[in-house]
């Protein structure tokens, strides 16, 4: 999600539109200080729907975006899924084999019982390790779930405090109208009052881009310290077992 898409528009659509309306033929029309002021003010209900159209676009965005990250998410991790579930028979497959060469190995009852404890020991480390895994992987999924969703309340918390901003800028413009002030002050006003609106809106999206890229890492980095570790010990358990079929092989 690229945030500047969402400051860059608004910014045009904020300030141009309640800046120079009507592509600034309201002020040319107007003479005097007093026509330049009734034709600026004249359109600030139009001005106002404008900008409230605009950020009410960029919310439906917002949310389709949304939808559309989900979809796709959930369609990368089926076919993640897939290719797991295919490495996994095809490791199957070539354990099984294994058994059976061991199996036609043995001869005396030790050496099959120790082909048999050692298949015991084997399935059940592989069980283990598969199962922290995919705890690992459910794990990191749902902390992405999390992850997104709080980033998109966030910005859509964001541009709440936007239009919100925008709202009360155009009660001071309809304030300052009534009142009479010149132009340029009712100009200058706005500008500061979206000037800074802008500003913090633009923050917070680079607030949420950093905190989610550390976020981020951290869920990379948890979900591969659990993968390790389970590789870890299963690596261990096989190596033993691996130890003890082959001394019960050679006191045979």
């Amino acid at each position: 999600m690229k945030s500047k898409t969402y400051h860059t528009g608004l910014l045009s659509l904020l300030v141009l539109s309640l800046l120079f309306p009507a592509g600034g033929t309201v002020f040319a029309q107007e003479s005097t200080p007093a026509g330049r002021i009734a034709g600026f003010c004249s359109r600030v209900d139009e001005i106002a729907q404008r900008a409230a159209r605009g950020v009410e676009k960029r919310e439906q965005k917002l949310r389709e975006k949304k939808a559309l990250i989900q979809e796709r998410r959930a369609a990368r991790r089926a076919r993640q899924d897939e290719k797991l579930t295919a490495r996994r028979a095809a490791a199957d497959a070539r354990r099984a084999e294994r058994y059976a060469r061991l199996e036609a190995k043995a001869k005396t009852d030790v050496q099959k019982e120790a082909v048999a404890a050692f298949r015991t020991r084997v399935e059940d480390a592989v069980a283990a390790r598969r199962a922290a895994v995919d705890a690992a992987i459910a794990a990191y999924r749902q902390g992405i779930d999390d992850l997104v969703g709080e980033r998109f309340e966030k910005i859509q918390d964001a541009l709440r405090a936007l239009r919100t901003a925008a709202d009360a800028a155009m009660e001071d413009l309809r304030t300052a109208c009534a009142e009479g002030k010149d132009r340029a002050k009712i100009r200058e006003a706005l500008r500061a009052t979206l000037r800074t609106a802008l500003e913090e809106f633009r923050a917070s999206l680079k607030g949420l881009r950093e905190s989610g890229r550390e976020a981020h890492r951290a869920l990379r980095e948890a979900q591969k310290a659990k993968v390790d570790a389970a590789i870890a010990a299963f690596k261990e358990e096989v190596r033993a077992a691996s130890e003890d079929l082959r001394a019960a092989f050679q006191e045979a």
